[in-house]
């Protein structure tokens, strides 16, 4: 077992039975209306991975901490957000399943179309009505999870910076999803010219590091460390290190969303490519490869994409240098990481074993 694992073993259980505990008070509501959305957000909340939460013990370890639980209520937090994101991700994807279960819109849908309810306003549809309720589930979770992070440390010292980075953490990831949603349709306005390509490439790059590397790795740790008492220049470096994990981490996303066993990956291989998604690949291509632009977008922006539209795309990423391209860039941030990491004196070895897996854990994932 790594030292990362039995990190990961010795504090995500505890992370869990307490997600277990809130959500049995976020389940209920005086209004009988209401308690069904309550329900559906409470059992969202669970069977996540809880690595964010886990990120965020971490960066509480880094501070130099034995133990984590104090850190816990930030953890909760997050894990929080991230609920109420994630149904926010699902409506601008219109995905069906989260986590194994059917997402936020699809149950409501389901449950007006059981009790043979439409919705009474002109215009209005079950699809529309269902976006609409999900929404403010996803308002409400981020809003409660703000909520439990202020109510947790009320009295800790660290509490209002604690709570501003939270909320900045919350307002990069927003600015990051926004791009992601307009940047397919803003990157076509003639007005940029040639220097289309290169924006794209710098957007894409803008989104990793707002949205991915944020509200999946610096965010967390730097909410733990924080919370902790480290020193500010100290978690500047480990800012830095965690940064480029996020981006590395991103890439490999984009990666498995083409390349990856759609078993183990566990959604449709397909779907970045129906999607549009603007990924360094897609974005390599529009900037050293423009001329292979028309094939790729015969099978790019396809929906559905078939498995010929995906081994179509799998092909020109590879002839023309797009996924040698991607690999290289991902395999340079996880080396500076680790660069990094061994280059902090302030670490203790047992701490920089448990920051040295979590890197070989995401390198080496497949899902």
């Amino acid at each position: 077992m790594t030292a990362f694992e039995s990190f990961y073993n010795e504090n995500v259980p505890r992370l869990r039975r307490k997600i277990a505990s809130y959500n049995e008070a976020l389940a209920q509501d005086d209004n009988a209306l209401l308690r069904p959305f309550r329900a559906y957000m409470a059992d969202l909340n669970e069977g996540g991975k809880c690595l964010r939460g886990l990120l965020v013990n971490l960066g509480y370890r880094l501070a130099g901490h034995d133990t984590c639980e104090e850190s816990d209520g930030a953890a909760l937090a997050f894990e929080f957000f991230q609920t109420g994101v994630l149904i926010h991700d699902d409506i601008i994807d219109k995905a069906s399943y989260r986590r194994g279960k059917k997402t936020m819109t699809v149950r409501y849908n389901e449950s007006m179309t059981e009790r043979g309810l439409t919705p009474p306003a002109s215009g209005d549809t079950r699809e529309s009505l269902s976006e609409s309720a999900a929404l403010c589930c996803g308002d409400y979770l981020i809003t409660a999870a703000n909520l439990f992070l202020a109510e947790q440390y009320s009295s800790h010292p660290c509490a209002v910076p604690v709570i501003a980075e939270f909320d900045r953490i919350i307002l990069n990831t927003i600015r990051g999803e926004l791009l992601d949603v307009v940047l397919p349709t803003e990157i076509t306005d003639p007005a940029h010219g040639d220097n289309s390509g290169e924006l794209l490439m710098t957007s894409v790059y803008d989104i990793y590091h707002l949205k991915t590397s944020q509200y999946s790795v610096v965010g967390p740790l730097h909410l733990g460390m924080l919370l902790g008492g480290m020193k500010p220049e100290e978690m500047a470096l480990v800012d830095a290190l965690a940064d480029e994990l996020g981006i590395a981490f991103q890439i490999k996303d984009d990666l498995l969303g083409i390349y990856g066993d759609e078993e183990i990956v566990g959604k449709d291989i397909g779907s970045d490519i129906s999607e549009f998604k603007q990924t360094i690949l897609y974005a390599f291509m529009k900037c050293r490869a423009a001329d292979r632009m028309p094939e790729l977008l015969q099978h790019y922006g396809k929906s559905p994409a078939t498995a010929e539209d995906v081994a179509a795309v799998r092909t020109i990423f590879e002839e023309t240098g797009a996924r040698r391209f991607a690999e290289d860039e991902m395999n340079a941030c996880f080396e500076r990481a680790g660069r990094q990491m061994e280059e902090m004196t302030f670490i203790d070895e047992g701490t920089k074993a448990v920051l040295r897996d979590f890197i070989d854990y995401c390198r080496n994932r497949l899902k």
